[in-house]
């Protein structure tokens, strides 16, 4: 996917929040902040996967075309 590696700890706690089975009123706070933290961490990729492409899935997928399209 290409998740560097000194952010593999910090994306296995935000799978491991986002996918847990618990729906208390913290539990949702929590969900909500580690999405947010989850989402503005993965624009920030985008942004520099299309100025910095890798050999990754991330940078596959934004150089994909769809009927000649990005």
């Amino acid at each position: 996917m290409g998740i560097p590696t000194q952010a593999r700890e910090r994306f296995k706690h935000w799978s491991d929040v986002i996918v847990s089975q618990t729906r208390s009123v913290s539990a949702n706070q929590d969900h909500h902040a580690t999405n947010m933290e989850m989402t503005d961490y993965f624009l920030a990729l985008i942004d520099e996967r299309r100025s910095q492409p890798g050999r990754d899935l991330l940078s596959t997928l934004l150089s994909a075309e769809i009927d000649g399209k990005n």
